[in-house]
């Protein structure tokens, strides 16, 4: 699923480096299917198929390109040079960059931020609210904030391995971390350059109603699920 997005990008950057993509690709597909145990017919096929879907991918990006609206490509072209326009589509990840570089390990302080309070951030309370962390409260509570969300994605595997004798209970935990990881995935990593600007809230941070209640929501299905099906008690501790 990763590659033929890969092959856009690349494709978009340079078609030679595409090229050395594919090239890479079907090197690395023959060597790593070599060690599983499957008959050579059904190798080929299958490096054939993701071969032929990164290729068609590639060739299909300037028709796939026209489709697209003139904001949505704005995003994209600034997601990969936000430079080239710094006063239109590349603003917001400029001054992101910004308020989280000049926040350092320490912060500026709660309420102290220049490019937070000066409103340089645009849609800091929501979507950019990331940003007002990095700046105001440095590395150390950004690092603290990413790692609790991880222990949230964590906690929600353990409830759905736990909860593996009921599949349905299984594939919502595991829903609700995959919902959880792809919105601090993406709004943290718009805030940092790394994603396109997507209108994504960060859990449990952004402002906005309607998001809490689906968080709170997603946090109270795996707690049922948890109670539905409880770990195995030990008696006799070690």
């Amino acid at each position: 699923m990763i590659s033929p997005v890969l092959s856009l990008i690349f494709n978009a950057l340079n078609p030679l480096w595409w090229q050395a993509y594919l090239i890479s690709l079907a090197a690395t597909l023959l060597i790593w299917w070599r060690k599983l145990d499957w008959s050579w017919w059904v190798r080929i096929l299958l490096i054939v198929a993701v071969l032929g879907a990164n290729f068609a991918c590639g060739e299909l990006r300037p028709h796939m390109w026209g489709m697209l609206k003139e904001y949505q490509q704005k995003r994209l072209v600034s997601f990969l040079n936000p430079y080239d326009d710094p006063r239109g589509a590349g603003y917001h990840i400029l001054q992101s960059l910004i308020a989280i570089g000049s926040g350092g390990f320490s912060g500026a302080g709660l309420g102290h931020g220049n490019q937070s309070q000066g409103a340089f951030i645009p849609e800091r309370h929501t979507d950019f609210i990331f940003a007002v962390v990095g700046e105001e409260l440095g590395f150390r509570i950004s690092s603290l904030v990413i790692l609790a969300y991880l222990v949230v994605c964590i906690r929600a595997l353990i409830i759905a391995y736990q909860a593996r004798e009921e599949p349905a209970g299984s594939l919502i935990a595991i829903g609700v971390m995959s919902m959880f990881l792809f919105h601090v995935f993406l709004n943290i990593g718009m805030t940092m350059g790394v994603m396109p600007v997507a209108g994504v809230p960060l859990p449990f941070l952004s402002y906005g109603g309607t998001a809490l209640v689906v968080d709170l929501m997603a946090i109270g299905l795996l707690q049922s699920i948890r109670y539905l099906n409880p770990p195995p008690r030990q008696d006799v501790w070690r």
